[in-house]
């Protein structure tokens, strides 16, 4: 039934394990950040080679199905709002099974992270640790926020899974000696979640397939308001940015950077969006950086260069589907070429110039999405502050930040 049970699991998710030397040939003490419902699961299946015996939180076990389930695979009951007694009683039957060879593994934050982000790490797993004597196994669960059994989007299990199946990785950190302290327990596992984000930087999906898909997937909503009041949808944003990089592909290659000067409004996302789609890094300028670039006057020219066959082009690709159309035209095939350079002056007003990635930039834009900034909240000073002009710096109730 065990088999069973990880086999349906396997057919939803896609597990990619890396570290599994190092788990120790005798018991030891998993500790793993939380990030859904269903990671005693996922590990579980990660590791099935060996068996697991997780503490969980006393609730679940008085839910159907799930409560049966998780005695049945020897679960063991602990909360916070349990008595002192209660609590002694659950982490030294969790020490003696580690102390007998077994795999015990706790989800140190205490509950499910409502952001993504990591939560501190409470005692219990020091009192197991030194009661058992047995190394402590620091474990990255990565990819699990944004699944439906996640509180992504500010609920739970109430939204469509973005893919089947949907992809996961597990992380299996170096051991660590039995009297370590949790914080230094919580540094090595936000140390392999990190580890685990660099891993795939190279497989990230460029800006441009990130968009392209975004654009027809929201193809009729909008995009941006600029502040004359000129407002784009998705289709028509990517249908202008198509005919500009027609333009700039024919006439100015395909590798190489391009800087932008011009105000935050809509032909700035235009240029920006093109740049992307031609394989070129923006470099967003003032004016004082000399060199090509595109400004008001030049997309101007760009549009009038723009033959018939160019514009019929865009007009096709801008209704296929998302997928395809992604395919088709992502210009980059490893997510750690640059995307953006931003100018910015150092020490005795030095210009430097700060690289980032298509990688970076993704994960950033995730990592705000993840807290659930609102425009309201942020509105002027935070878009005030992006260099990488997409928006007008103007608060739109209601929207956001994605």
């Amino acid at each position: 039934m065990r088999r069973i049970a990880l086999w349906l699991l396997r057919s939803v998710y896609r597990l990619r394990v890396q570290g599994l030397e190092n788990l120790p040939s005798g018991g030891a003490l998993l500790v793993a950040n939380h990030l859904s419902h269903v990671d005693a699961l996922v590990l579980g299946a990660g590791l099935e080679h060996r068996e697991v015996r997780f503490l969980m939180h006393r609730s679940f076990f008085s839910v159907p199905i799930v409560g049966p389930f998780a005695r049945w695979m020897g679960a063991m009951p602990v909360a916070s709002e349990d008595s002192p007694e209660e609590k002694a009683r659950s982490l030294a039957t969790a020490a003696a099974l580690a102390k007998s060879g077994e795999l015990v593994c706790i989800f140190a934050e205490g509950g499910i992270s409502r952001s993504g982000a990591l939560l501190p790490f409470a005692r219990g797993l020091e009192i197991i640790a030194r009661d058992a004597r047995v190394p402590i196994v620091p474990v990255a669960l990565d990819r699990l926020w944004g699944s439906i059994f996640s509180f992504s989007e500010g609920r739970f299990f109430w939204k469509w899974p973005k893919r089947v199946p949907y992809p996961v990785e597990i992380v299996v950190g170096a051991p660590l000696p039995f009297d370590s302290e949790r914080w230094q327990v919580r540094d090595a596992v936000a140390e392999l979640v990190a580890r685990s984000r660099e891993s795939r930087a190279s497989r990230t999906r460029s800006l441009a397939y990130r968009f392209l898909r975004a654009a027809r997937r929201h193809a009729g909503r909008p995009a941006l308001v600029d502040f004359d009041g000129r407002a784009l949808t998705f289709r028509a944003l990517l249908y202008e940015a198509l005919v500009i990089r027609a333009v700039l592909r024919a006439t100015r290659g395909s590798t190489g950077r391009v800087g932008i000067r011009m105000p935050p409004g809509a032909d700035a996302a235009i240029a920006h969006v093109a740049v992307a789609l031609s394989g070129r890094a923006a470099v967003p300028t003032d004016g004082a950086e000399r060199g090509e670039g595109i400004d008001l006057e030049s997309l101007a020219d760009l549009r009038r260069k723009a033959r018939f066959p160019d514009r019929a082009l865009a007009r096709i690709l801008s209704l296929c589907p998302g997928p395809l159309l992604a395919r088709l035209l992502d210009p980059v095939r490893d997510g750690r070429e640059p995307a953006a350079v931003f100018v910015a002056k150092g020490p005795a007003r030095a210009l430097r110039r700060v690289v980032l990635s298509h990688a970076g930039i993704a994960s950033s834009a995730e990592a705000l999405a993840q807290i659930g900034l609102r425009l309201p909240q942020l509105g002027n000073n935070l878009l005030r502050g992006m260099s990488y002009h997409c928006l007008s710096p103007v608060p739109l109730k209601g929207m956001r930040l994605s």
